[in-house]
């Protein structure tokens, strides 16, 4: 049900207008990641185009973000150093740099966020306020099950503290003939 659910959300994402060419409506336009003290978890998608992997929160100060892995499964070659590069990390659809203060301070903020995965209606309500509050935020229906937001904000980590990570953000992931079959 809830891989239902996570489907559901990155089709609401996209009809709400969220492509690789645009900045996503979720981002709030003037949100620095230095001022980001703690975030709450609460919605994720997982993209069928390698692997991709984004968590949607909201800040201590109640302003929307989000947090990306892309794809690092799908042989190519790729540009390097864009927002949608294979094996990169983002923070509002901006690049964070390989093992830098930011790349720790994402990692952080993760692994201490509070999850409260919620309803598609609460969403999209979210998505029309420029702020959230801390009350507006506790009274928004939570979902039950946490599992799928907690796995995909696992992933993220696990990864990143990967050499395999560091490789595909400073290199790709190029097609070489003798990985053909």
């Amino acid at each position: 049900m809830m891989r239902f659910a996570g489907l559901i959300l990155a089709s609401s994402l996209f009809a709400l207008g969220c492509s690789d060419n645009h900045r996503s409506p979720w981002h709030h336009p003037t949100l620095n990641l230095n001022d980001v003290e703690a975030i709450t978890l609460i919605a994720s998608a997982y993209y069928l185009d390698g692997g991709t992997t984004e968590i949607y929160a909201i800040t201590d100060s109640g302003k929307r973000c989000s947090i990306r892995l892309n794809q690092h499964s799908l042989l190519g070659d790729y540009e390097l150093d864009k927002p949608d590069s294979p094996g990169r990390l983002c923070f509002n659809n901006r690049l964070i740099a390989v093992r830098s203060t930011s790349e720790q301070h994402v990692l952080e903020l993760l692994q201490s966020a509070i999850l409260k995965p919620i309803a598609i209606d609460d969403l999209r309500r979210i998505h029309e306020l420029d702020n959230v509050s801390p009350s507006e935020l506790s009274n928004l229906t939570r979902l039950v099950e946490s599992g799928e937001l907690e796995r995909h904000r696992d992933s993220i980590v696990d990864f990143v503290e990967t050499d395999r990570y560091v490789e595909a953000a400073r290199s790709g992931i190029p097609y070489s003939p003798a990985t053909d079959g």
